[in-house]
């Protein structure tokens, strides 16, 4: 759960790597972690990459392509040039991560690049080129409910559809046991 990492974790940064990665290299986490350190501005590092199997333009997936892409470019066109929305290797500052909630399910990091780019900026987000990527495919009809999720994510973000439900944790800054946490840490 990336909520609760964000509690777990002790750094100022935090990177995830999705778990199904068959080419994992530790280069990768070097690699997103890089902008954060170099550029205090720099608030997410998203990871884009070509897909071996798939052979899009962008290297998305399907749902990447058919669904999260053409939402970002109507709804939130500030970050319509993010490549790989959906992708699961990306890195963020702990102090952004804090103030934004968490969506429950595969509509999270569609939330987190939204909330993150309208808090702090496009500026506030990079892309970091990690080559191939090569992880476990799922049947088309398999990809149905991620699809959904993340079409209701992004209506909800927009506010579309008040009546859609998506579950969310809320910002990690707001949790008293986190807070005093954060203050035996320092």
């Amino acid at each position: 759960m990336l909520w609760k990492s964000v509690y777990e974790c002790r750094g100022d940064i935090i990177c995830w790597l999705d778990a199904d990665l068959r080419n994992f290299r530790g280069e990768m986490v070097e690699q997103l972690c890089a902008p954060l350190l170099a550029h205090e501005n720099v608030m997410l590092a998203k990871a884009f990459y070509t897909r071996t199997f798939e052979g899009a333009p962008t290297g998305g997936g399907r749902v990447t392509e058919l669904v999260a892409r053409p939402m970002l470019s109507l709804l939130f066109p500030k970050a319509a040039d993010i490549v790989q929305p959906l992708g699961g290797e990306y890195a963020a500052r702990r102090s952004a991560l804090e103030v934004v909630s968490f969506v429950e399910g595969w509509g999270v990091e569609l939330a987190l690049l939204v909330d993150i780019v309208e808090r702090f900026g496009r500026d506030a987000v990079t892309q970091v080129d990690l080559g191939a990527r090569v992880h476990r495919n799922r049947p088309l009809d398999e990809l149905v409910p991620q699809a959904r999720a993340i079409l209701a994510t992004a209506m909800q973000r927009a506010e579309l559809m008040e009546s859609v439900e998506v579950r969310e944790r809320p910002p990690m800054i707001t949790m008293p046991a986190y807070r005093a946490r954060r203050e035996q840490l320092r």
